[in-house]
Parts: C-alpha cells; sequence; structure tokens
C-alpha cells in the first residue's frame, strides 16, 4: 500500500461513523472503524465473503493485526479442521437424504409387516376354505 492510499484510508476512517462498514477494492473484505475508547482509535478488518452477492455471515472475521491473520490461516489451512467440517456438514446440514431414508425405511418395515400379516390371512383363509370344501364334500 503506498503512501497515497494510506492517507486515503485515514480520511475515509476519520469521516465515517463507529461500527461502519467501509468496502475495499477487495470483495468480502471490509475497513471497520470501532468507537474509540480512552482517545485510542480502532480499525478492524472485516473477512466476509460473498455468495451471490450476497454476505455469507450477518457479522464475518475481525482481525486487528498481521499475527490475527496468520493465525486463522494457519486453521483454515488444517486438513483436520476441513474434515470436521465435512463431517458436521454430511451429518447436521441442511439435506433431506436422511428423512428420505427414513421414510424408505419405515415403507419397507410396513410393505414388510403388510406382506406377512397378509400372508398370514391367505394361510387362514385357506384353512377356513379348506374346512368348508372338506365339510360339504363329507355331507
Amino acid at each position: 500500500m503506498n503512501t497515497e492510499q494510506k492517507k486515503q484510508l485515514i480520511k475515509t476512517v476519520e469521516q465515517t461513523s463507529p461500527w461502519e462498514r467501509i468496502p475495499t477494492s477487495v470483495e468480502g473484505v471490509f475497513h471497520v472503524k470501532a468507537p474509540e475508547h480512552k482517545n485510542i482509535q480502532s480499525v478492524f478488518v472485516e473477512l466476509n465473503p460473498s455468495l451471490r452477492g450476497q454476505p455469507i455471515k450477518k457479522r464475518g472475521v475481525y482481525l486487528k493485526n498481521s499475527n490475527e491473520y496468520e493465525a486463522f490461516q494457519e486453521l483454515f489451512n488444517n486438513q483436520k479442521v476441513k474434515e470436521l467440517l465435512d463431517v458436521v456438514s454430511e451429518c447436521y446440514g441442511k439435506q433431506r437424504s436422511p428423512r428420505i431414508e427414513i421414510w424408505l425405511f419405515f415403507m419397507y418395515d410396513f410393505f414388510i409387516k403388510f406382506h406377512r400379516f397378509k400372508s398370514y390371512i391367505y394361510f387362514f383363509l385357506n384353512k377356513i376354505i379348506k374346512k368348508k370344501l372338506q365339510s360339504s364334500s363329507n355331507k
């Protein structure tokens, strides 16, 4: 960042009100001016990527310095975090497949039980019909 850009940033921050988001040239990256505390001005960088023009989260990740950025970057690059997110997304994401699986299991269970029940009905009806036929043939 050159000196002219730094001066422009300082001027923009001074003219904005606290908690106002100042867009940058990078999509999903904002400057956020915090209220003064003991006459010390704070400015954060908010990271909030957008999807189809809408921010992913209501509030993004607020960073104060490059150390915080590097710490988050290390977490984001950790393969175990990605694996954990995949499992959470698979098990608890907004998917309808578990409901469909439950419905299919219910229907399968219902038809198996109904088929067994139907078999019992046929079995008893056959017995009754055979008895009727035997009793009518004996007369």
